[in-house]
């Protein structure tokens, strides 16, 4: 079985090649990494899948529909949401309505009848307040619920991150370096927290990371990326010991990635 299928997806940026012919499968609920040195079209491969880009060539395709070339909201609501590498919170709201800019796609009530604030539209935002809330309850930030984003420690702040993509009711969730910035300590927690989440709503979870700990403990397979090319997949424990990948992170020294 499959939930999203990429198959020889490409993207030029004039006479770069951030990615050349790359395909993957991934199953419901299992976890796959993207591994690269900088600069091997990791992100750019999320920004095609998100819909932020469209590949040159290629097909995407979410439990059998093609999603190659639906607009970032069409694809959003097909059941994809991600996260990126630098924070993406909204400083000027407070943690609750970070979680209800991703809920309000999903109100029931039109304009005017927001306009004119009948008592269905109160209902209406009852129920969204509450999901809101469900969400901060999920990464413990519940009491934290009307303070500032950047009130919280940075750890924190990559969970709210995270909880607001999880607001969407995804099928898969894109993780862009969710360890980028973090202690030893946050990490570890982070790694449980996405375990927990993968097995509370059976995601399937396609995660960026520079940190192997990170990847060699979540995902079940990983791909290899290196100057736009595909240049390994297989388990992480193949991938650890691949003499192309080790050349690729580590020029001619053949060591263990770990």
């Amino acid at each position: 079985m499959k939930i999203l299928e990429a198959v020889n997806i490409s993207k030029h940026f004039g006479g770069v090649t951030a990615v050349k012919d790359f395909s993957f499968v991934i199953a419901p609920g299992q976890t796959v990494g993207i591994i690269g040195p900088n600069g091997a079209g990791k992100t750019t491969i999320f920004n095609l899948i998100s819909g932020i880009c469209r590949p040159d060539c290629g097909i995407i395709s979410l439990e059998g529909r093609e999603i190659t070339n639906l607009s970032q909201d069409q694809i959003a609501r097909s059941g994809i949401a991600r996260t990126f590498q630098n924070i993406r919170l909204f400083g000027g709201l407070t943690i609750i309505e970070n979680i209800k800019v991703a809920l309000d796609s999903s109100n029931r009530y039109s304009f005017t009848q927001a306009f004119i604030h009948l008592g269905g539209v109160r209902k209406e935002e009852g129920r969204i307040n509450n999901e809101a809330l469900d969400c901060l309850k999920m990464v413990g930030l519940q009491s934290h619920a009307y303070d500032k984003p950047d009130n919280l420690p940075y750890g924190l702040q990559r969970k709210l991150e995270i909880a607001r993509a999880l607001a969407l009711k995804p099928k898969v969730l894109l993780l862009d370096e969710p360890a980028a910035g973090l202690n030893s300590e946050e990490m570890i927690d982070l790694e449980e927290f996405i375990k927990e989440i993968r097995a509370k709503f059976g995601l399937s979870i396609i995660i960026i990371e520079h940190r192997m700990h990170v990847i060699m403990e979540l995902c079940q397979w990983i791909y290899v990326q290196d100057f736009g090319l595909s240049i390994a997949e297989g388990s992480p424990e193949d991938i650890q010991v691949n003499p192309r990948v080790l050349e690729a992170y580590l020029g001619e020294r053949k060591e263990c990635l770990l």
